[in-house]
């Protein structure tokens, strides 16, 4: 269901200017998975939180893996889906 929800997407990119406030690096036996924690743009509660994760096959993940950090500040662009779950398209630094 995943693949179709962004294979098959059409919606426009919007963009989420967003703090991080964590940045976590998890090791399994074959490779390591790297994440940020930055604040739900869904709701206005500040508790809620939201996991997105930095691929590591994507050009320029690597370097920004690196640079990014506890309050660094982050764009996440998401799009729609095509049944309307929300996925990442892709996270930057300004």
């Amino acid at each position: 269901m995943a693949f179709f929800n962004c294979y098959f997407d059409n919606g426009p990119v919007v963009e989420h200017h967003v703090v991080v406030v964590e940045k976590v690096v998890q090791h399994t036996k074959h490779r390591s998975y790297y994440y940020i924690i930055v604040p739900d743009w869904h709701t206005a509660d500040e508790g809620n939180m939201l996991k997105i994760y930095i691929g590591s096959n994507v050009e320029g993940d690597y370097e920004l893996r690196e640079r990014v950090g506890k309050l660094s500040h982050v764009s996440v662009s998401t799009r729609p889906g095509l049944f309307g779950l929300e996925w990442v398209v892709g996270v930057e630094q300004p």
